[in-house]
């Protein structure tokens, strides 16, 4: 007797325009899923339903939002896994947490393990919406406190211990960001991870 193909599902509210009326052929509202799919991609799409109010209420659908969601998330991702590449591309170093000494690298580790045990209860009570913004908030602080911090520490490293502590601790954070974030955005969540491990392994097993 095969079991069943999953326990629980996330059913969203009714969908209406930017307006608050009802989407339908004869008023000309409807918004083609495949042609937004196609512009802004799947993981921008699911993200915006995610984030934007709890999954079971109305939501209003407004094109010009999935940009806002792709410039505020998923761009500033991107960025941060692109600024990694950019000066610790050779360093060879697997996504393994480092017990650096630099207050800037423990802090980052300490707020992503607040943040960890925070989503993790949220979403094994189905609390999307919160989970999701809480990463929102973490990666807030990665870009704005961490890496704007951190960047004379890749630039023009005072040492090279320092640089490879810096390199690693992003490098950590950022796969396990990837982690976190695949339920989500399954798609971008696996090219920076496949990136960050060689390939290795998908970020879903």
């Amino acid at each position: 007797k095969r079991g069943a193909p999953y326990k629980n599902v996330i059913s969203f509210g009714l969908l209406l325009d930017k307006h608050g009326q009802k989407m339908s052929k004869s008023k000309g509202n409807t918004v083609d899923p495949w042609l937004i799919v196609k512009k802004y991609g799947a993981d921008v799409v699911r993200w915006h339903f995610f984030t934007v109010n709890d999954p079971g209420d109305v939501k209003r659908f407004d094109e010009t939002e999935l940009l806002k969601v792709f410039r505020k998330f998923h761009m500033i991702f991107y960025n941060s896994f692109v600024f990694l590449k950019t000066y610790y591309k050779d360093s060879g170093v697997k996504p393994k947490l480092n017990y650096s000494k630099n207050l800037l690298d423990k802090w980052i580790v300490a707020r992503w393990h607040e943040i960890l045990a925070s989503i993790t209860k949220k979403l094994d009570k189905y609390e999307i919406v919160s989970a999701a913004r809480s990463l929102e908030e973490f990666l807030d602080d990665l870009t704005h406190w961490y890496i704007r911090r951190s960047r004379k520490r890749f630039s023009s490293p005072e040492s090279q211990a320092d640089f490879r502590s810096a390199g690693a601790t992003l490098t950590f954070i950022l796969s396990e960001f990837s982690k976190a974030v695949a339920p989500f955005c399954p798609f971008l969540a696996e090219a920076i991870y496949l990136a960050l491990n060689n390939g290795e392994q998908s970020v879903h097993l």
